[in-house]
């Protein structure tokens, strides 16, 4: 019975609508009469300007300098040279226990710095001459640092270390709480003047404390003269530290690290005489060719206001594409191309701050998958570009919101030394494009 009351009411519902067939369109009014069309257009006229090697600002904890720190120089025929060095404050985290050196005697003092065997950049089989020089005045975390300032040091190193190669360090060992030896590979250490380590082990009011060690230490610059390499330190590693080594009251060997604070500044220092960047910037690269780099080096200002020249878009995609120079004058085997490219924009401070879809992407932890930016070829590595997708920020270009004026810079440029020559909107085979697909109805 329940059957057939189903078939009925079913038979009716059908009759219903095809009563109504005549006089009803499914959907009808929800869009109007207006014809939608997406329209896809790349021959904006975008303006690319090359900009030389910039300081930057270092603000303590503020900004993520990270712990990955340059220590060498490279020199090219593109971008000339850049020397890396940096700035160490050994300190005492506060609660930390320190030994009791009363009736100790102090056997030496070392700055230990762990290598990122992953990273080096030019010759990593170079000879590197690192010397370490004490500084004259501390440095706060609430000091501003820029990546050229120079801080009042010694005249003359406080420890040296010759004609090392970082690639191929011998492991060093430490005693741990309990006596046993650990082994720790990659690691640099350089011994410091006994004198210099006898002041701080010998004030036993002050050495103990985090006030105290800092009143007892500046802090260290760290340089190295090397043959055309990059190495990169890591100063987050629990090894990177400053060690005393003594014997306690019952004349047993033991050993006690300082480590480095969260902030240790970084100094770059750029020699761009004679290179194809100091003519780009003389000629604002008439050739086409315009030059990215890490660190403080080169940047770019691209200007994309002519994407107004379209009347009330709807937006559906907004990107720009830089392709690069595989030809350039950069041993790309021994120092390879940036692995990602950041767009940015200036605030009303006058500071660089990234463009809308970077920012979302940081927040949400996918850099890559928002924004991209991220280096890509094809299969044979032919056709090498960044592409990198800017829809939200144009939206707010329309807005009045945002500028159109950008700054293309290496993607985690303090720590990162990668360069790379990239083609401008002129190139006759791979031009800069800025890509826009919007409907229009």
């Amino acid at each position: 019975m329940k059957r057939v009351a189903f078939y009925a009411l079913a038979l009716l519902s059908l009759l219903g609508l095809g009563s109504c067939a005549d006089d009803t369109e499914v959907g009808s009014g929800l869009l109007g009469a207006e014809d939608l069309e997406v329209i896809s257009l790349d021959d904006f006229d975008i303006v690319v300007t090359q900009l030389g090697p910039q300081a930057i600002p270092q603000i303590g904890d503020d900004i993520p300098l990270f712990q990955r720190h340059s220590l060498g120089s490279i020199t090219n025929p593109e971008f000339g040279s850049i020397t890396s060095a940096f700035y160490i404050r050994p300190q005492l985290p506060p609660g930390t226990l320190v030994p009791n050196f009363e009736n100790a005697t102090l056997d030496s003092v070392a700055i230990i710095l762990k290598v990122d065997t992953t990273r080096f950049y030019g010759n990593p089989r170079a000879l590197h001459d690192v010397a370490i020089y004490e500084l004259e005045q501390p440095y706060e975390v609430t000091d501003t640092v820029k990546t050229d300032q120079v801080l009042l040091r010694s005249a003359e190193p406080v420890g040296s270390v010759e004609r090392v190669v970082l690639s191929e360090l011998d492991s060093i060992s430490l005693l741990d709480g309990r006596g046993l030896v650990t082994f720790f590979e990659d690691a640099l250490r350089i011994t410091l003047r006994r004198r210099f380590g006898s002041d701080i082990f010998q004030d036993t009011e002050r050495n103990n404390t985090s006030e105290g060690i800092a009143e007892l230490i500046n802090g260290f610059y760290v340089e190295s003269n090397s043959g055309n390499s990059i190495a990169q330190f890591d100063l987050n590693d629990e090894i990177s530290s400053m060690v005393f080594y003594y014997k306690d009251s019952l004349t047993i060997n033991q050993n006690f690290p300082y480590r480095f604070g969260t902030y240790n500044p970084t100094n770059f220092t750029h020699d761009i005489s004679g290179s194809n960047l100091e003519q780009a910037l003389a000629d604002n690269s008439a050739n086409d060719r315009f030059f990215l780099q890490g660190h403080s080096g080169a940047t770019i200002e691209v200007d994309i206001s002519d994407v107004l020249s379209v009347e009330d878009p709807f937006i559906n995609l907004a990107t720009l594409e830089f392709f690069v120079d595989r030809r350039t004058q950069i041993d790309t085997v021994l120092f390879g191309f940036p692995l990602a490219v950041d767009l940015f924009t200036l605030d009303t401070s006058g500071l660089l701050a990234p463009v809308v879809d970077l920012n979302i992407g940081r927040e949400v932890g996918q850099t890559l998958g928002i924004f991209n930016g991220s280096l890509d070829s094809d299969d044979l590595n032919e056709i090498v570009r960044y592409e990198m997708n800017i829809t939200n920020h144009v939206k707010g270009i329309f807005d009045g919101t945002q500028s159109s004026r950008l700054f293309l810079t290496v993607r985690d440029r303090i720590q990162n030394p990668n360069s790379v020559v990239i083609f401008g909107p002129n190139h006759p085979t791979f031009p800069a494009k800025l890509k826009l697909t919007y409907t229009k109805s």
